[in-house]
């Protein structure tokens, strides 16, 4: 199971002479801290791909309680599911962690790409295999598994996507709060932070300028289902 499935980037699976035919079509776009990308409710009428910076998918429910799904870094593609359907709309808020650059493919560059060039459909076709094995496997895991298991699952998951190896330890090149990673999880900070700690008084996880710092992923993998 992946909490951060979303951000495969498919596109550098294609063909490089396909590749460049997409890079041609994308536009860049600025969006500082904070900034919306898009919102629940509007049109999509584009794919993404983060240039640089930290894109954040979330939304609330009707009693105003945030959820957040996931992280988009540089190189991921997000989006475009509901590009695949007809006058589909967006159904969370995308909003810029830091200043971020993203690039963006409009629907209608997209379809004349892919009568073009067959090979998109498949491609992309495979990661939404992979969202839907994920999803499934999310419901499996907040049904049966306990809180530190889930907890375990996405340390190890963040450290195998967006970890980078330090010194003494792997990074975890995403500001992942002990709020984010509850919202994540379907949990409350107090709850995160009372599974954290026996971990961090035992040396397994640390912070290193302002990032989770996991000094021991193998005892943290073992807890993992």
């Amino acid at each position: 199971m992946s909490h951060f499935y979303r951000g495969h980037d498919w596109i550098e699976e294609l063909p490089q002479a396909v590749q460049k035919q997409i890079e041609q079509r994308m536009q860049s776009r600025e969006l500082q801290n904070g900034q919306p990308l898009y919102q629940p409710g509007d049109q999509a009428q584009a794919l993404f791909q983060v240039e640089s910076g930290l894109i954040v998918l979330k939304r609330s429910n009707k009693e105003g309680e945030e959820y957040l799904a996931t992280f988009h870094g540089p190189g991921e593609c997000f989006g475009e599911i509901p590009l695949l359907a007809k006058e589909a709309k967006r159904g969370f808020n995308a909003v810029a962690r830091g200043n971020t650059v993203v690039r963006c493919l409009s629907q209608s560059d997209f379809y004349d790409l892919s009568q073009h060039h067959p090979e998109i459909f498949p491609q992309l076709t495979q990661k939404l295999c992979a969202i839907i094995s994920s999803l499934l496997g999310q419901v499996e895991s907040l049904s049966q598994a306990s809180l530190k298991q889930r907890l375990a699952n996405l340390i190890v998951d963040a450290a195998e996507r967006h970890g980078k190896e330090e010194k003494d330890g792997i990074s975890i090149n995403i500001p992942l709060s002990q709020t984010d990673i509850g919202n994540m999880l379907g949990a409350t900070r107090q709850s995160v932070q009372r599974e954290l700690k026996p971990w961090r008084d035992q040396g397994w996880i640390g912070r290193s300028s302002g990032r989770l710092l996991i000094h021991h992923l193998d005892e943290i993998r073992k807890l993992a289902v």
